[in-house]
């Protein structure tokens, strides 16, 4: 089997979508990726996480051109974490979905990594909660728990760029 979509979507009667929504949620992660594949994700009820898979996706999700956040060229004397930080930021937005970060209210958690040095390289599986303000840039501040854990486990490579080109640490 092949990891791409085929090339045009079978579609799927109206009155029968509610029957493969619930085959799709009821089968395993390969069963899930085969229909996918031959189904498309026009209906196909994916969570957040099955969704944003890459930045190019995020973009995709929040209607952003990834070629045009890829092309900036930054000034000389801006940090070199910039990129990877817009990057991130668009990552975080588009698995934050609807929910934004509130500073002003202590009531509300905000989830965000805490990286941590372990054999000469930064992991990121340790997550910490605050309630106002931080030191954490609000870009990337997550509703949950478990979007911070998946972003610490899906973006290493634009987490290192960030964390290690940082001046601030």
């Amino acid at each position: 089997m092949t990891d791409s979509p085929i090339e045009t979507p079978i579609l799927v009667p109206t009155e029968r979508e509610g029957e493969l929504i619930t085959l799709f949620q009821t089968s395993t992660a390969q069963q899930r990726l085969f229909l996918l594949q031959l189904f498309g994700t026009e209906f196909l009820p994916l969570n957040i996480t099955e969704r944003v898979t890459s930045f190019e996706a995020a973009c995709e999700i929040l209607s952003i051109d990834p070629v045009t956040i890829s092309s900036i060229t930054l000034p000389t004397g801006v940090p070199a974490n910039t990129l990877p930080y817009i990057k991130l930021s668009i990552i975080v937005k588009a698995l934050n979905e609807a929910w934004i970060a509130d500073l002003n209210n202590p009531d509300q958690l905000k989830y965000s990594l805490v990286p941590m040095m372990q054999n000469g390289s930064l992991i990121y599986t340790a997550t910490t909660y605050i309630t106002t303000s931080t030191s954490v840039p609000v870009g990337l501040l997550l509703a949950t728990d478990e979007l911070a854990k998946y972003l610490g486990f899906a973006f290493l490579e634009l987490l290192d760029a960030y964390y290690l080109e940082s001046t601030d640490l």
